[in-house]
């Protein structure tokens, strides 16, 4: 899929973990697709002229895409995690799940409980959320 979007909308689309523009947007659609620009639009370029800069995003579907229980789980975790982005993991997955379950979380994850959700890459928040809904926890609500 090719789109012409916002530049601060595919910012976020392309982002990467660690960067500010890092967050639910970014890891729902990249679960699914290689997210790359393409290139920048000129607002020179429509009439009339719109206050805003756009950009060509590609979109490229990856093979083996999540089950929608997966999906769903994920989707609940970032959400809940990007709500207090700048927190340390341990205390949100704390104060969520409780101290014993964020342990184990954290844990079977092999994630410190200082990192926080806006460092943490799209691998990492899978595995988290796997673990999360294996231990019948969730962030839902």
């Amino acid at each position: 899929m090719t789109v012409l979007v916002q530049r601060e909308v595919a910012d976020r689309i392309v982002a990467r973990p660690g960067t500010p523009d890092w967050g639910p947007l970014s890891i729902r659609l990249q679960l699914d697709h290689a997210a790359r620009t393409c290139r920048p639009v000129p607002a020179a370029l429509f009439w009339p002229r719109p206050e805003v800069e756009s950009t060509v995003v590609r979109l490229e579907r990856r093979p083996g895409v999540a089950d929608r229980v997966a999906r769903a789980a994920l989707a609940a975790l970032v959400t809940g995690l990007f709500q207090r982005r700048r927190q340390a993991l341990g205390r949100v997955l704390a104060e969520r799940l409780g101290r014993e379950a964020a342990n184990h979380a954290l844990l079977a994850t092999g994630l410190e409980a200082s990192v926080r959700a806006e460092d943490l890459e799209l691998d990492r928040l899978e595995r988290l959320a796997a673990v999360v809904r294996e231990q019948g926890g969730s962030f839902r609500g």
